[in-house]
């Protein structure tokens, strides 16, 4: 905490280093940066999963009124939905915890649409699941999670 000349606390302000016009203290996430971090993990995990897990990936980045799809796969003769989750080291939420029940309903809705809008004979056959992926600091490393919703 520090204090303004006119008396006032100031809490969680940056600092302005006049002599060098760098910012201290607060973490520096634009949303723009955000979107570049999470496209690059996005796409690790699509690695991950055609060279490790076996996965073909049909389709990324599905958008829909509901929200959005990360990945669409086939892991043998399911078609799996993959929500791709990173967390820097010390997040106060896990990457695991940050898929609550309101993102869950979505992805669900998000499911439902995109299979209302497919091919409807091969549904019959085809079974449909929900993975989560989450790719975590370090070497890099990946947990795979099959089946985190009910349909």
């Amino acid at each position: 905490m520090r204090t303004r000349t006119d008396g006032q606390a100031q809490q969680n302000e940056p600092r302005q280093d006049i002599a060098r016009g760098k910012t201290r203290g607060l973490a520096q996430r634009t949303p723009r940066r955000s979107t570049e971090i999470g496209r690059e993990k996005e796409e690790m995990a699509c690695r991950f999963l055609t060279e490790n897990e076996g996965y073909r990936v049909i389709e990324r980045n599905y958008r829909c009124k509901y929200g959005e799809i990360d990945v669409i796969a086939v892991d043998g003769n399911v078609l799996a939905f993959v929500e791709v989750r990173y967390r820097r080291d010390g997040s106060l939420v896990s990457a695991l915890e940050s898929v609550d029940r309101a993102k869950a309903a979505k992805l669900r809705l998000a499911v439902r649409r995109y299979i209302s809008s497919r091919d409807r004979s091969i549904l019959p056959e085809t079974q449909v699941r929900v993975d989560l992926c989450l790719v975590k600091d370090g070497n890099p490393c990946y947990e795979l999670i099959k089946g985190i919703i009910e349909f």
